[in-house]
């Protein structure tokens, strides 16, 4: 990450551009980066610059510039919680894949009543058949490669699941019409568990015609109450 000013100083010393550490994904999984914040004083003058991603292989990105959020408070913790607190975002650059023959949403979130972020976020997918059959859509989800998926009930019980392999559902959508989930529903996550999970979407159509339309935004979570439970989920 490349300021404008080649004296900002970063908390790690650096200045001017930040080095990220190079990250290495398996094919056709996704890797979730946190690209640090930027704190400034309000009297002082704004950080600009630019976040450069670069990979030897093609990748499906979600672009920075989208992929962010700005707020204010006392501290810089609190400016970082009030910008994602309530953070909502189309999906953009859903990209056609030729080589899998698949449609790449390279984004999902479903973080639930995770601490600090209390609701979290879910994942609200459109899938719109424009051709004239009828067309089978495999809808795979693959989990950041980084993640255990942890799971707290509200009755106190506690699970964590290290499977970490993609999974596939099915839907079948008519001519002309459009079908819309949200992915904790179609893969079957409990809505009141405690669940930190982010990822991205795969959309294999067959057959393979023109006209399919997909559409992906996160949006803020529903809140539910819950009870203190082990200590392993957060």
């Amino acid at each position: 990450m490349e300021s404008d000013d080649s004296g900002f100083a970063y908390e790690n010393g650096e200045h001017g551009i930040y080095h990220y550490p190079d990250n290495k994904v398996p094919p056709d999984r996704s890797f979730t980066l946190n690209v640090t914040g930027v704190a400034i004083s309000p009297d002082g003058p704004p950080w600009r610059g630019v976040t450069v991603i670069e990979s030897d292989l093609p990748m499906v990105l979600f672009r920075p510039d989208v992929f962010a959020a700005r707020g204010s408070g006392p501290t810089k913790e609190e400016a970082y919680a009030s910008a994602w607190s309530m953070w909502s975002s189309g999906v953009e650059d859903v990209e056609w894949v030729e080589s899998r023959r698949a449609i790449y949403v390279p984004y999902y979130n479903e973080w639930h009543e995770t601490p600090p972020w209390g609701p979290g976020w879910t994942t609200v997918v459109e899938i719109f058949n424009g051709s004239n059959t009828v067309v089978d859509y495999r809808v795979s989800i693959t989990r950041d490669f980084r993640h255990e998926v942890r799971q707290q009930y509200p009755d106190g019980r506690c699970s964590v699941d290290f499977v970490r392999e993609p999974e596939s559902r099915y839907i079948v959508i008519g001519p002309g019409e459009l079908r819309r989930f949200i992915v904790s529903d179609l893969f079957g996550m409990d809505s009141l568990a405690r669940r930190a999970e982010e990822g991205m979407i795969i959309i294999t159509p067959s057959p393979v015609l023109p006209g399919t339309g997909v559409w992906a935004r996160v949006v803020p979570g529903v809140p539910a109450p819950f009870p203190p439970g082990c200590k392993n989920t957060t």
